[in-house]
């Protein structure tokens, strides 16, 4: 986003843009009341620069995301002497938005070399991550793929979930080869190239916004447990395709894959995978010759 200036363009385009952000974020509760949305969260909060004029909503003079959060009950007891969380059938408001998808695409991403940076004072940290996912921003934004997060921990992408894809599979490994070129090019303090790995999958998933302030976008279910434990146990393996995403691709873009061969499942953070289960995972053929971690 443009820096804030006095006057002058880009003052006003910067003001244009922060008007934008804000009648979007209070539509979201009226969108959600009436189906379908206005716009998806995710098109409103994460890309508010590329709606069209015709997309933007009108600038009411009411917070009513605001206004909603305060007038919620609170699930806590008054005298906050208790933490433990106590809800009461009914008490807890629906989701302001949330949506089930029957297939989708998810990509897991972290920097695994990332030591030189932890090393660097917390604001040097921060202005390298910062200039990595502009870079990452520039190029999912080639490609109908959206960010859900991005942070010190890693980041994480998804098809088929803000707008419609049959192709999502497809959509989101174009953009994880896009990436995976790049990062050869990204360099950390000190000249390093990046030691990026991605993990992708597909399958079934529900998403939406969670909570009442400060409010994150979110996408659960089996694909997404996948990604993350393919990221966590093979984070050698730069590119890594789990076998439900393999399933969902074409044969030309199968043929140009190779199997690595198969993992276990252990169902970690979330009962979603079997324990003992065996997933296919593939990758290109330059990684052909790695092996898996078993």
């Amino acid at each position: 986003m443009p820096k804030n200036r006095s006057s002058g363009p880009l003052a006003a385009r910067a003001s244009a843009h922060r008007q934008a952000t804000v009648a979007l974020v209070q539509s979201l509760e009226s969108a959600a009341l009436a189906r379908p949305p206005l716009s998806h969260p995710l098109r409103s909060l994460l890309r508010p620069y590329s709606l069209s004029r015709a997309q933007k909503p009108a600038l009411g003079s009411s917070n009513r995301l605001a206004s909603n959060a305060a007038a919620a009950p609170s699930l806590l007891p008054m005298d906050c002497q208790h933490s433990t969380i106590r809800s009461s059938p009914g008490v807890a408001r629906r989701p302001l938005f949330d949506e089930h998808h029957s297939s989708a695409s998810v990509l897991m991403g972290r920097v695994c070399n990332d030591g030189q940076l932890r090393l660097l004072p917390p604001k040097d940290q921060f202005e390298w991550l910062h200039r990595f996912y502009s870079v990452v921003d520039r190029i999912i934004g080639q490609h109908k793929v959206y960010k859900l997060y991005g942070g010190a921990q890693g980041f994480m992408l998804s098809a088929g979930v803000a707008e419609p894809d049959k192709q999502h599979a497809a959509s989101l490994l174009r953009c994880a080869l896009h990436l995976h070129t790049a990062a050869r090019e990204i360099k950390l303090p000190g000249g390093t190239p990046i030691d990026l790995c991605l993990a992708l999958a597909s399958g079934e998933a529900h998403s939406g916004l969670l909570g009442s302030a400060s409010l994150t976008y979110q996408i659960v279910g089996r694909c997404v447990q996948e990604a993350q434990e393919l990221l966590d146990s093979q984070a050698a393996i730069p590119l890594l395709i789990a076998d439900s995403m393999h399933r969902e691709l074409s044969p030309e873009v199968t043929q140009g894959l190779v199997r690595l061969g198969g993992v276990g499942l252990d169902g970690v953070g979330l009962d979603l995978c079997s324990q003992g289960e065996q997933a296919g995972v593939y990758s290109l053929p330059r990684y052909g010759h790695m092996a898996l971690v078993r």
